[in-house]
Parts: C-alpha cells; structure tokens; sequence
C-alpha cells in the first residue's frame, strides 16, 4: 500500500495477518524504484491504494506514473485495490485511475457514500475483475447477506434525481474556499501549504517537529488530530500532521503556531 497510506487498512490487515509494506508516494504516484524492489523481495498480491485525493495526501494519480505501475503489476502478476471514495470531492471529473488504463483485467475499482452523502449509509460500489466476480459474491454473502435496502433506495433517488450533484457543487465551493483559508493560515505561521494539494477533504503538512509528541500535548488541550506515524504501517516517527480542512479551526491553528515556536525555541 500507499506510504503515508490510510491506517485503518493496514491496520486491519495486520489485524488479520498479513504482512503490510508500504511504498512511498509522492504528488506523482508511488516510487517506482521502490515499488519494484518490494514486488522482487516480498512478492506481494495486491496493491491498495487511492489515486484521486489520496488519503492523507490529496494528490492525485499523474498519467506517467500510472502507466508504469501497471507495467510492474502485469510483470509480477499482482492485482491494484483502487479505493476512490473521495473523488467525488473533486469538481475535476477527469482525474486518471488505474481503472482507466487497465479496463479491469486486474483492477479491483471500489467507491461510495459515506463521505460525500452520510456516514451511516453504508452503500458502496466495486467493480472487479470477471474472473473474481463469483468468489466476491460469495464472500458478501455470506458476510452480511445484503445491504439495508433503505440505503440503498435513499442513495438511488439522490442520485438520479439530480440532488446529489446539487449537493457536491456546494461542497466544492466550500472545499474550494477551506483550502484557500488553510493556505493563507499555514503561511501566516511558517508552515508550507504543499504545491500540489487538490481541494479534498485533507491537506497533509509538515510541521518540522516530532507530529506525534504534538498530537498528545493537543489532545491535553482538547484537539484531536491526526499525526504522520498513524500512517505509516511500521508507526514510525514523523513530522507530518493530516488536517482536515473542513474542521481545523483557526483557535487549534493559534495553538499550534504557539506550541512550534516553543518546541523550536526549546531546541
């Protein structure tokens, strides 16, 4: 998977374990030197990861980089679990997947509506390769039976009624606005807003310090927040810090300016 990539599936997996190896990525994609090292030494099945607004990151997937993954997962016979449950966030509807290039020979291509419709509607999409359709009905079956039916029908009349589109334009607009306040805020306490940030949900920062030390001494003072080593699957020490930009408030922004220049001048 995605290095930072989200802690909850790494968590997960190696709740169940599987042995997780994360791969580094940047505003481009995962690092392909690396990525091909992985593949030779551990000889992994699949790949996880999100290429539009990738969680923690934003970034989204470049065509160059896509295609050489796809190289790689056809020369070392492994699959892609494509999670793009975020995408709808983007106004841009013509960000590159995996799936695109690929037309599912081994792509597995997921997405939903617990992020852009409600939390609690539990509905989701997955797209699979043909010859793992039957297996995968098999496993929802027998894992859950069937999805409420009342979800299902909610997110059907939203979506072919026009009111979900409605509702995303007015979601990019306040996205739009959060990040260009996030930037003027993050400059404003020496912080660099990162180039290449698409207008999702998160904005992944460095603070220059040991992120997950900051996140404790916010929890005492009744933040909450998200430091880098949580996604990382071997929780490494890191000086990233995942905001969302929805609910980062200016009064937390305050805090942290005060508590970098103790940290620094501590130093």
């Amino acid at each position: 998977m995605d290095g930072p990539g989200w802690y909850w599936t790494s968590s997960t997996l190696q709740q169940q374990g599987y042995q997780v190896v994360s791969v580094e990525r940047d505003h481009q994609g995962p690092n392909i030197e690396q990525m091909r090292q992985v593949l030779e030494e551990y000889r992994p099945k699949l790949y996880i990861t999100n290429s539009v607004l990738h969680n923690p990151t934003s970034y989204n997937l470049q065509p160059a980089r896509a295609h050489q993954v796809l190289n790689l997962m056809h020369e070392y016979d492994v699959c892609i679990f494509e999670d793009d449950l975020y995408a709808a966030f983007l106004p841009d509807e013509t960000p590159l997947r995996y799936a695109n290039i690929d037309q599912f020979e081994r792509v597995f291509y997921a997405t939903g509506f617990s992020k852009s419709m409600a939390s609690g509607w539990r509905v989701g999409m997955l797209v699979s390769p043909d010859k793992f359709i039957n297996q995968i009905l098999k496993l929802k079956t027998l894992s859950n039976m069937t999805s409420p039916e009342f979800g299902e029908r909610v997110v059907y009349r939203l979506w072919t009624q026009g009111k979900y589109r409605r509702q995303l334009k007015k979601v990019h607009q306040k996205l739009y606005i959060a990040h260009q306040d996030m930037r003027d805020a993050l400059f404003k306490i020496g912080i660099t807003y990162p180039e290449h940030t698409n207008p999702g949900i998160f904005v992944w920062i460095d603070t220059g310090v040991d992120s997950g030390k900051l996140a404790l001494e916010a929890y005492k003072e009744g933040w909450l927040v998200a430091p880098g080593q949580l996604f990382d699957p071997k929780a490494e020490a890191s000086t990233y810090l995942r905001l969302n930009v929805a609910t980062t408030s200016h009064e937390f922004l305050k805090w942290l300016d005060v508590y970098l220049n103790q940290v620094n001048n501590y130093l």
